[in-house]
């Protein structure tokens, strides 16, 4: 008797599909909106854990794209600029200046290498 009683309420907590068509398509359509939900929630929580990780990645990119953006036009607007520039300066000046704004634009066609490494950059 009490095993009977056991099996009852193990059959209850578990809930064997029913024999009648239309109640089976019941039971099986309960089932599958369990199942998405189960799959939803497993889903977001993999979307909850990977969030930190892409961010900052995010972030850096960014910080390095609008410093490689900042660099070049530095180095586009002293290549733009030279001829006034070496004009006014000392000879000895006007080298340091060139070999600066070569430095920019050696350092903005590496920043942006690291952005977008099909594209060439040319000043």
């Amino acid at each position: 008797m009490l095993h009977e009683i056991r099996r009852r309420n193990l059959d209850a907590v578990f809930l064997s599909p029913p024999a009648y068509p239309t109640l089976r398509l019941e039971y099986l359509k309960f089932a599958l909106e369990v199942y998405k939900a189960i799959g939803l929630g497993f889903l977001i929580t993999l979307l909850v854990a990977a969030i930190p990780i892409i961010m900052p990645e995010a972030r850096y990119n960014f910080e390095i794209s609008k410093e490689g953006r900042y660099v070049y036009s530095k180095a586009k607007t002293g290549s733009d600029y030279l001829p006034y520039a070496l004009a006014a300066l000392e000879f000895k000046d006007g080298i340091e200046h060139i070999k600066s704004i070569h430095r920019l634009k050696h350092l903005a066609d590496a920043l942006h290498s690291r952005i977008a490494p099909s594209r060439q950059i040319s000043l």
